[in-house]
């Protein structure tokens, strides 16, 4: 949680594992900060980390549970899944 505090000006705690971050007025791109906050939490914590991201929460989690799924089945998940403003179709059709 400290890391996503640090990277992120508005964090909604959902659960014990499942964390909400709005990243709207960063100047970096999403995916930046997604592997950013995933290579942290790797190293400092030495836990797996997931992140989904888009336009709406419903749409970061779906990402994120969709990303979960294309990783090996014998290791934790370790996933980023972001889907890109204007792609939001394309990755509902999939």
């Amino acid at each position: 949680m400290d890391i996503l505090l640090e990277a992120a000006p508005l964090v909604e705690p959902a659960s014990i594992d499942d964390v909400f971050a709005d990243v709207t007025i960063l100047r970096d791109p999403i995916d930046e900060i997604a592997h950013d906050i995933q290579r942290r939490v790797n190293t400092e914590v030495d836990l797996p980390c997931s992140l989904g991201g888009g336009a709406s929460k419903l749409l970061a989690k779906m990402a994120n549970a969709f990303g979960k799924t294309r990783q090996p089945k014998d290791k934790p998940p370790n996933s980023i899944m972001i889907v890109p403003p204007g792609e939001e179709k394309l990755f509902l059709d999939v």
